[in-house]
């Protein structure tokens, strides 16, 4: 893969090593791989870790997907929810209303109470 072959590059370049010439190790440091079936010190807080990754990765990838999959993914159930609502409100501003239903109801704000649709 290009991209990955780009990224390794730039790395290389930015540690001064290569496939000829590798990074040293520090001195009189050897690093050694864990063992097979090594875990975490503290199983929680690697749950913990492993789970941010996975939201790390997934973000990574909506960021770089289709745009289709990107909205599918983040404004479309949000949205069709709002206009499911503003179909049995129809309050005189529907825009505006919309437009306050989005906020109110967007999944990567912090919820203090309950969803609910703006008052019309």
């Amino acid at each position: 893969d290009h991209l990955a072959d780009g990224l390794w590059a730039s790395m290389a370049a930015v540690s001064g090593a290569d496939a000829a010439n590798p990074a040293p190790e520090p001195a009189g440091q050897v690093i050694e791989p864990p063992e097979f079936g090594a875990g975490w010190d503290d199983p929680a807080e690697g749950r913990k870790a492993e789970d941010a990754a996975m939201a790390l990765q997934h973000r990574m990838d909506l960021l770089t997907a289709p745009s289709k999959t990107y909205l599918d993914n983040t404004v479309v159930p949000v949205l069709l929810q709002g206009l499911k609502a503003l179909g049995k409100e129809r309050p005189s501003d529907p825009v505006s209303w919309l437009a306050v239903y989005l906020l109110q109801n967007n999944p990567e704000r912090l919820q203090v109470g309950p969803r609910r649709g703006p008052t019309a």
